[in-house]
C-alpha cells in the first residue's frame, strides 16, 4: 500500500483519505511519514505534521551555521541526500525528512572538518536548545569506508565531483550540492548499496530523474562506471511513475540477477544487504570481484566488531550465519522472480506488504 502511495505522489494524484492508524508505523520506517501525513485529514496526522516539521526545521536551520563554521576554516563540503533534495520536493521540509546530515569533504580534510564543526566521537553536533544532531562526514561517494573494495566498482573521481558541484544556494559560501547527473547516480548507488530498504530513496530517484539531461546522465554513468545501478534505478522509476529514460535501454542491459531483483524491491521482500552483491557486476576483472566478495563476507575486523557488537570470533561467526541466510533467501527470490515476465506498467500491489 505504501508503494501505491509513492506511485500516486509521483503521478501527482491526490488521495486525502489514507488510513493513518494502519500505515504510519510502516511509513515511518520507509521514510514516507511526512507524505502519508500530508495525505491524511485526521488529528493524529496533523499532530505528526507539527512534530515532523519542527524536527526538520532544526536540521535545515543548522545549515547556515555549518556553512559559517566551514568557511571560517577555509573548508567546503557537499551536502548529500536529505535536504539537498528539497528543490525536488517543492521546498517542503515535511515531505523530505532527514535523520542526519551527510556531508562530503575533500580527501585529507576529514579531521579538519570534524574540528571545524565541533563533532564528538559519535559525530554529533550541539545546536541551540541543548539539542544534538548527527553529522555524517565522508571522503567518497560510494561508501568505501565499510568495504574498501567498493571503490573498484565505481569511479567517481574527486576532481570531477567537485568541479561539477555548485553552491547550495546564493547565501552559502562553503556548502555545495552535486551536479544533477552525479546526484542521480549517487542516489542510485546509495539505494542499491542498501538494497532499497527505504522507499523514500526510490521516491528521490522518481523526482530527480525527469529533471536530469539524458545525454549528460548517460555520459556521466559511463565515465563513473555506475551504469548498472543507474539502469536498475531507471527501471524502478519507470515501474512506479511511468517515466521512461534511455538508461533503461543502455547497450549492456541488466543481467538475470539484476532483473530478478526488481520485483522483490517493489514488493519490499528484497534482502537489504543483497544490494551490495549486485555491486559486484560493476567491478571489472575477476580478481577484483573476488577481493570484493571476500571483504563483503568477512569484513575487516574493526568493521565486523562494530556491526555485530561482539568479540571478534563471535562477530565473525554471526557474520557467516548472516551471509548464509542472505544467500538462501536471495536464491529463493531469484528462482521465483526469474520466471516472471517483466512488468511494463504498474507493479503488483500486495495489501499485506509495507
Amino acid at each position: 500500500m505504501l508503494l501505491e502511495l509513492l506511485s500516486q505522489y509521483a503521478r501527482a494524484q491526490q488521495e486525502p483519505n489514507w488510513d493513518w492508524s494502519a500505515w504510519h508505523v510502516a511509513a515511518q520506517a520507509e521514510g514516507l511519514q511526512g507524505i502519508l501525513a500530508n495525505r491524511c485529514a485526521c488529528a493524529e496526522a496533523r499532530q505528526s505534521i507539527k512534530i515532523q516539521f519542527a524536527q526538520q526545521a532544526i536540521f535545515h536551520g543548522e545549515l547556515p551555521r555549518i556553512d559559517a563554521d566551514l568557511a571560517r576554516e577555509g573548508l567546503q563540503a557537499i551536502l548529500l541526500k536529505g535536504h539537498a533534495l528539497l528543490p525536488y520536493y517543492g521546498g517542503h521540509l515535511l515531505l523530505r525528512g532527514v535523520r542526519d546530515l551527510d556531508l562530503l569533504v575533500q580527501r585529507g580534510q576529514l579531521q579538519a572538518a570534524r574540528r571545524a564543526l565541533g563533532l564528538t566521537g559519535l559525530q554529533s553536533r550541539q545546536v541551540p536548545n541543548d539539542y544534538r544532531i548527527d553529522v555524517d562526514l565522508a571522503e567518497d561517494l560510494v561508501g568505501a569506508e565499510r568495504i574498501r573494495a567498493r571503490a573498484r566498482a565505481y569511479d567517481f573521481r574527486q576532481e570531477q565531483v567537485w568541479a561539477r558541484s555548485r553552491p547550495l544556494g546564493p547565501q552559502y559560501r562553503a556548502l555545495r550540492t552535486l551536479d544533477p547527473s552525479y546526484l542521480f547516480l549517487h542516489l542510485a548507488v546509495h539505494a542499491l548499496k542498501h538494497g532499497y530498504s527505504r522507499l523514500i530513496w526510490l521516491l528521490d530517484l522518481v523526482l530527480v530523474l525527469p529533471r536530469v539531461d539524458s545525454l549528460e546522465l548517460l555520459q556521466a554513468a559511463q565515465e563513473t562506471r555506475s551504469g548498472r545501478p543507474a539502469a536498475i534505478a531507471a527501471e524502478l522509476v519507470h515501474r512506479v511513475s511511468g517515466f521512461d529514460s534511455p538508461l533503461r535501454r543502455r547497450p549492456s542491459g541488466l543481467n538475470c540477477w539484476e532483473r530478478a531483483s526488481l520485483q522483490p524491491i517493489l514488493e519490499r521482500s528484497f534482502p537489504a544487504e543483497a544490494g551490495e552483491l549486485l555491486s559486484l557486476f560493476s567491478i571489472p576483472g575477476a580478481w577484483a570481484r573476488l577481493a570484493f566478495l571476500l571483504e563483503f563476507v568477512f569484513l575487516r575486523p574493526e568493521v565486523v566488531k562494530r556491526q555485530y557488537q561482539r568479540p571478534l570470533l563471535q562477530a565473525y561467526r554471526a557474520r557467516l550465519g548472516h551471509i548464509l541466510s542472505l544467500l538462501t533467501r536471495s536464491s529463493i527470490d531469484f528462482a521465483r522472480h526469474s520466471r516472471l515476465q517483466p512488468k511494463a506498467h504498474k507493479p503488483r500491489i500486495h495489501s499485506g506488504q509495507s
